[in-house]
């Protein structure tokens, strides 16, 4: 979209005329474009004055905060170790264990009324 097309979508995002394909193109060319942010910020101060509303000084802090996180060092990544990996294999290792535990312990349970159902029905060699 031409700067002056993106010019004209923004005047009619300001005066409630743009539809909301409108508004995602200069929201999204907003996000892109320094230049068509601040000439947003200018149509909305403008608007303000002329409504009465009261403004805010406006501070811009977003290009400080990014330059201080330009500056700042990133954390050092942790080592990789021989010791991490054996780490893994014993928490997968217990976590198997735990899961045929349970699942040999579920088996057991059901199990246990068929077996009793069973001694009830056959007679013992003694008793006949």
């Amino acid at each position: 979209m031409s700067r002056e097309a993106l010019q004209e979508t923004l005047s009619a995002v300001m005066d409630n005329e743009a539809d909301e394909l409108e508004l995602r193109r200069v929201l999204a060319a907003c996000g892109e474009d320094a230049e068509l942010r601040s000439t947003w910020s200018r149509y909305q101060l403008a608007r303000s004055v002329m409504h009465r509303e009261p403004t805010l000084p406006k501070l811009d802090i977003a290009a400080a905060v990014s330059a201080a996180l330009a500056d700042e060092a990133a954390p050092p990544k942790a080592e990789k170790g021989p010791w991490r990996m054996v780490g893994r294999l014993a928490v997968a290792a217990s976590v198997t264990l735990a899961v045929l535990a349970g699942v040999r312990l579920y088996n057991q349970n059901d199990a246990l009324p068929q077996m009793a159902q069973q001694g009830t029905t056959r007679r013992s060699p003694c008793l006949r």
